[in-house]
């Protein structure tokens, strides 16, 4: 058992003294007895800390680095911890801390520490300023958790509960399921409906009916699952073209897919991202999603692409989810269908859409259920905890599929979980369709690893290699021409030189 879990044992039901001030000195054993008594010598760590905070102050610590110093005084207030000497812990990091303001672990410890001693005061700033911090923070979901179960308990009322709602959909951005965001998400959902009573969305909507619907007139069904349909409409207020996406009234009635979808939703247009789609608006009463309409149908319709076009695209797919990523958030549910494009027949004009396995209600639908399957990185079939490398396995899965024209698994082969790296034919197929530089399928089988650590690390690194790898196709397909123009206009030339730089085009091999 860590020493903070102990401390939380060791805290329930004793009462909390006061933080010392700033500047204070922690008391003594005996504090505020009468006489002369010897003071107790300071415990080792307290010392040590003193020591580490004299340092950095005074500059005597020139050669300690903000990263060894943060490590050096977290082990010290876990010894202090340890020992009972949680407030002068706390002290001591708050310290620390403003001579390292920016150091993530540093701010989430003090927080965590904060919260053990029961100053949530304290602690809802620090874990907020931990969350605004860029890049992946390892514990974003706990303090996501954390500042939810603040908002509830010290705020309240309908701010404080649509605050915390926003904090528990964070953490269900993660782990839909999450044993403790998911039930308060769902209790603080009905109680900011403010107790309306969804209704069932009609499966069209057209300009004749009366209320709310009248806005968005159907004009043809674009798509349809077991979850729901979606339609192209025109948005009467603002003249312009939407895509509606509405659950079917036997599947409205299930709070959890209801629930689903609009997490989705809220996921999305929180991100900002000119390859997201575009939300515009929700109708909680209709069970209907507003959003952009991309014109130009899904990247599966383009399938197969040519080698350059497909890198080009995995690039793009991976530079939204890096944006994703450092946003705390994973899509789970990555394939061609959830690429859709604004202007039919350009790869370049694609946006990601459904959000957080928004289609789970079509995937339970049987049909489904072994194509998402194809997608599905190892551990998430495992039902195990997803990462940013779950994404990064579709995106392999999507690139081989880019090159053959179709999926690389059949249903069957998804079904009984047949891993990619097990398999001959479908690398030599796509190795034999085109040229391909040599790092294009080795890329791919990076990707596919079975492992999370087996991935590349960041989807900005395979961003920036799929670019790499494009650029060796442009370069190939440039020499190409040059070579058949060059092998036109002289078949037999003199200059031993030019021969030479080309590689002798003119050679019958």
């Amino acid at each position: 058992m860590s020493w903070f879990s102990r401390l939380l044992q060791r805290l329930r039901g004793e009462a909390r003294p006061p933080l010392p001030e700033e500047g204070g000195e922690p008391p003594g054993p005996d504090a505020g007895e009468a006489g002369d008594q010897p003071a107790a010598p300071l415990p080792a760590p307290l010392v040590a800390f003193d020591q580490l905070l004299h340092r950095l102050r005074t500059g005597q610590g020139e050669g300690l680095t903000p990263e060894a110093a943060e490590a050096e005084g977290m082990n010290l207030a876990a010894a202090l911890a340890e020992r009972g000497l949680e407030h002068e812990a706390a002290a001591r990091l708050e310290r620390l801390l403003e001579l390292h303001p920016r150091r993530h672990a540093l701010i989430f410890q003090l927080a965590r520490l904060n919260l053990a001693l029961g100053h949530e005061a304290r602690a809802a700033p620090l874990l907020q300023r931990y969350l605004d911090l860029p890049g992946a923070l390892p514990h974003r979901v706990d303090a996501h958790l954390a500042l939810g179960e603040d908002l509830e308990r010290r705020t309240g009322g309908p701010e404080g509960d649509r605050l915390a709602l926003a904090h528990y959909e964070a953490v269900l951005a993660h782990d839909f399921d999450h044993p403790r965001a998911r039930p308060r998400a769902d209790q603080l959902r009905r109680k900011v409906d403010r107790g309306r009573q969804p209704q069932a969305a009609p499966t069209l909507l057209g300009a004749q009916q009366e209320g709310e619907a009248t806005r968005y007139l159907i004009q043809r069904e674009l798509g349809r699952g077991g979850g729901g349909a979606v339609y192209l409409a025109l948005d009467q207020t603002l003249k312009r073209k939407v895509a509606l996406k509405v659950l079917h009234p036997h599947v409205s009635r299930q709070a959890g897919t209801r629930e689903h979808m609009f997490c989705e939703a809220r996921i999305a247009s929180a991100l900002a991202h000119p390859r997201i789609v575009t939300i515009h608006d929700l109708d909680e009463q209709l069970n209907m999603v507003v959003m952009e309409y991309c014109a130009g149908g899904t990247l599966a319709d383009l399938l197969p692409l040519a080698a350059r076009p497909a890198l080009k695209t995995v690039a793009r797919v991976a530079r939204i989810l890096d944006l994703v990523h450092r946003c705390g958030v994973v899509h789970r549910d990555l394939k061609p269908r959830n690429l859709l494009l604004r202007r039919q027949g350009e790869p370049g004009s694609l946006v990601l859409t459904d959000f957080g396995l928004a289609n789970a209600a079509d995937d339970e639908a049987g049909q489904d259920a072994a194509g998402s399957l194809i997608y599905m990185a190892p551990e998430q079939r495992a039902g195990q905890p997803c990462g940013p490398a779950a994404d990064l396995y579709a995106c392999g899965v999507l690139l081989l599929e880019m090159l053959l024209g179709r999926p690389p698994l059949d249903k069957n082969q998804a079904l009984q979980g047949v891993s990619l790296l097990d398999l001959e034919q479908p690398w030599q197929e796509a190795a034999g369709t085109q040229w391909l530089p040599p790092g294009a399928l080795a890329l791919c089988r990076h990707l596919v690893g079975r492992r999370p650590e087996d991935r590349p690390a960041s989807a900005a690194a395979v961003a920036r290699q799929a670019d790499a790898l494009a650029a060796e196709v442009a370069a190939a397909a440039r020499r190409a021409a040059v070579v058949t123009r060059l092998r036109a206009e002289h078949p037999d030339p003199a200059n031993p030189e030019l021969r030479a730089w080309l590689g002798d085009p003119w050679s019958t091999s």
